[in-house]
């Protein structure tokens, strides 16, 4: 597939090797820090062949992972751009260009068992975006089909040091505080309005909050990886001159290095369609 996108790309990062490599990343830590890749009472209730959408899926490499899990299962990657899609795939995953924010193709409608979506907060959210996918999600699913749907809330994260000795971290601080400034509400209210649109359109809603830094071996690379993500949306939002990025760039190093880490929280929501559909 051509890269391409059938509306304006509303992700701040580049589309790149290096973003989807710390993507692949992110996923990893993700999954061991939620400690599943598919809600254990989801995994219950799916039938042997089941048919998955991924959607906002990225570089694909949730899809990946379950078609692996699940070789029985048929997984259809969605995202607004092909850029990450990878060069291959199992058979069992496809890959399909379109926009969450609009409703999905007919084809879809109605033929999913599960949608799985992760960080649509990157994708600039509005609060009314949140109640749009959801509605545009339920059109993919069978009723009684399952969304999990992954937020982090990252508008109160502090820097905390993770090592015995008292350091003083002066980088780190300051990236978060920028990105905290510039991102204003986006940056907490996600989890909040989707916790809403869940309540308002699925049935059997649960919410597992657990924090980034749940496991101690992680929060190094956790740190890493979202420090990665956040110094490449300040080369583009953050107004810094090049002499001041640079000196960021080697300042939160630096602060990791010395055992500087940051946590937010992060939400898995999940339920149901109703059989009787909200949509």
């Amino acid at each position: 597939m051509a890269n391409s996108s059938p509306d304006p790309d509303p992700y701040p990062l580049a589309r790149d090797k290096k973003e989807s490599d710390r993507l692949r990343e992110q996923h990893d830590i993700s999954i061991q820090n939620a400690g599943y890749l598919i809600f254990p009472a989801i995994v219950d209730r799916l039938p042997s062949h089941a048919r998955i959408a991924d959607v906002a899926a990225g570089t694909g490499v949730w899809a990946m992972d379950v078609a692996k899990s699940l070789p029985n299962a048929q997984l259809v990657a969605f995202d607004l751009s092909s850029a990450q899609f990878p060069p291959s795939a199992p058979d069992n995953v496809q890959f399909v260009v379109t926009n969450a924010k609009q409703p999905f193709p007919d084809a879809y409608h109605g033929s999913f068992d599960l949608v799985h979506i992760r960080a649509l907060i990157a994708a600039m959210m509005s609060p009314e975006d949140w109640e749009v996918v959801m509605c545009n999600i339920l059109q993919l699913l069978k009723p009684g089909g399952s969304v999990q749907w992954f937020e982090g809330d990252f508008g109160n994260v502090p820097c905390l040091r993770n090592n015995p000795e008292y350091m003083r971290f002066t980088a780190l601080p300051k990236l978060l505080e920028k990105f905290r400034s510039v991102m204003g509400d986006r940056a907490t209210t996600g989890p909040g309005n989707l916790v809403k649109a869940a309540s308002a359109r699925l049935e059997n809603v649960e919410v597992d909050v657990f924090p980034t830094d749940r496991l101690p071996e992680m929060r190094a690379r956790w740190a890493r990886q979202a420090a990665i993500a956040m110094l490449a949306w300040a080369e583009k939002s953050s107004g810094w001159s090049a002499e001041e990025l640079a000196q960021m760039k080697s300042g939160v190093q630096v602060d990791i290095d010395n055992g500087a880490y940051h946590r937010g929280d992060i939400y898995c929501v999940t339920g149901q369609k109703p059989h009787a559909s909200t949509e």
